[in-house]
C-alpha cells in the first residue's frame, strides 16, 4: 500500500491509465493530472491508499481462487440436485407403473361391479312386484 506522494512514475502512469488519462510527462505533471482527476471524483488524495502491483496481483489471484472454489461448489450442488431429482423421477415412474397396474386391475373388476349395480337397480322393482302379488294385485 502506498500514499499519493510515495507513488513512483510507473505507479502514477498505471493509475492514470486506469482512469483513461494521458500517461506522458514528468513526475510532477503526472501527479498533478492524477490529483485533479481524483479530486474531481471527491477522493481525498492525501488519505487515499493505493495498492501496490504485488497487492493487486495477490488480490486477483485470491479472487480467481474464490471464483474457482465457487464454481466447484455450485457444480457439486447441481450434481447432487440432479442425482436427487433423478432418484425422485425414478420413484415417480415406479409409482406410475404401480398405479397403472392397480387401475387396470380395478377396470378388470368393473364389469362385475356394474353387473351388481344393474341388479341393485332392479331390486326396488322386484320388491314392488312381489308386494303387489302379496296384496292381491293391489299396489302397496
Amino acid at each position: 500500500m502506498a500514499k499519493f506522494n510515495d507513488l513512483k512514475i510507473p505507479q502514477l502512469k498505471k493509475e492514470l491509465q486506469k482512469r483513461g488519462l494521458a500517461t506522458k510527462g514528468v513526475k510532477s505533471k503526472l501527479q498533478s493530472r492524477l490529483r485533479r482527476a481524483m479530486e474531481a471524483k471527491n477522493i481525498n488524495v492525501e488519505e487515499y491508499v493505493f495498492q501496490s502491483e504485488l497487492e493487486e496481483e495477490t488480490t486477483k489471484k485470491q479472487d480467481k481462487e474464490v471464483t474457482q472454489y465457487s464454481v466447484e461448489v455450485i457444480c457439486a450442488a447441481l450434481e447432487s440436485f440432479f442425482e436427487d431429482f433423478s432418484a425422485q423421477l425414478s420413484a415417480s415412474k415406479e409409482l406410475d407403473v404401480h398405479m397403472s397396474v392397480q387401475l387396470e386391475e380395478e377396470e378388470a373388476c368393473e364389469p362385475e361391479s356394474s353387473q351388481y349395480k344393474e341388479q341393485e337397480a332392479c331390486i326396488p322393482a322386484q320388491v314392488s312386484s312381489q308386494s303387489e302379488e302379496l296384496n292381491g294385485g293391489m299396489p302397496a
